[in-house]
């Protein structure tokens, strides 16, 4: 239901003119068993390929670490560290790691550990602008989204922000299913909104 989706923020003056957009409890839940389920399930599957990639980070990527750390904001504002493969010194995106998304697998395990949903707002910097701030969305970011779907050139920070309200306002499990397929679908002939 919109109703219980949609609120007014107050208190902070950054804040005071914007919306503070959240899923109620009930859809909270489900988005979070959704998440936690697909996530847990294409790990399994896709474990082969998730150890390929390991290995090819560790020896195309610029340090000895397979998978690096940036700081993020998640739900309610608290920093965690998201997770992706070193990404080869030479990032061309004719590398498979880039070309297929495959250098986001380990965002599963931040879906996994409750930092992440698959479908969501864009993770925002721990520090972001004030001015890249208009409403507050009360949701984990997401591996993918509107946002990602559209090409990133073309979209300003208001026009994110606008997309993730949309996103939350007019939320079902259906939409975040659809927006998965594409996702995969985009993947699948390389990656072209990066």
């Amino acid at each position: 239901m919109q109703g219980d989706r949609l609120g007014r923020s107050g208190g902070d003056p950054s804040h005071s003119n914007a919306g503070v957009v959240a899923l109620g409890s009930w859809d909270a839940t489900t988005k979070e068993v959704f998440d936690k389920i697909v996530a847990a399930g294409t790990l399994a599957v896709l474990a082969p390929v998730f150890v390929c990639c390991w290995i090819y980070a560790k020896v195309t990527g610029p340090s000895k670490a397979p998978v690096t750390t940036v700081p993020r904001l998640g739900l309610g504002g608290e920093a965690f560290d998201l997770l992706n493969f070193s990404a080869p010194a030479d990032q061309r995106k004719d590398r498979p790691l880039v070309k297929y998304g495959l250098i986001h697998l380990p965002e599963l395990l931040n879906v996994l550990r409750g930092d992440m949903s698959l479908v969501g707002p864009r993770p925002r910097p721990v520090r972001p602008a004030l001015s890249e701030r208009p409403i507050e969305v009360r949701l984990r970011p997401g591996m993918t989204g509107l946002w990602m779907l559209t090409p990133r050139t073309e979209l300003t920070p208001q026009d994110i922000h606008s997309l993730d309200r949309t996103y939350v306002e007019s939320w079902s499990l259906f939409r975040d299913i659809r927006i998965l397929i594409l996702t995969a679908g985009a993947v699948r002939y390389g990656w072209k909104t990066t």
